[in-house]
């Protein structure tokens, strides 16, 4: 399993605060299978959960943005909902391009425009 950097961040907290919504899930990027096909980027990445979500996995499935996202194999977010990666160590959003295993990220769940 990767080794996943761990810093305390309350940026999810207050962004999903501000939306009125909440962080669906925090961990550490396991596997990550994006990759060029047909002038996107197709693939899935997995987070396996710590702190309060520690013990459960989150499994995304993506084509250019974030279509879908399953919590312990049941779907939880889907499009058009914006599903936000969040590096907690960088305080940065990562683009699915951008996803590596081993970073410790938070997903939130945006309401769309």
């Amino acid at each position: 399993m990767a080794s996943c950097e761990t810093r305390s961040c309350q940026l999810p907290g207050g962004i999903a605060t501000a939306a009125n919504r909440a962080v669906l899930f925090e961990g550490c990027v396991i596997t990550s299978t994006g990759r060029p096909q047909g002038g996107f980027t197709l693939g899935t990445f997995e987070v396996m959960g710590r702190d309060g979500f520690a013990g459960q996995a989150f499994l995304v499935d993506l084509k250019n943005e974030t279509m879908v996202g399953w919590l312990n194999g049941k779907l939880i977010v889907t499009i058009p909902e914006i599903i936000a990666v969040l590096n907690l160590i960088a305080v940065a959003v990562v683009t699915n391009s951008q996803l590596r295993v081993s970073q410790n990220v938070a997903i939130l769940a945006l309401p769309a425009p």
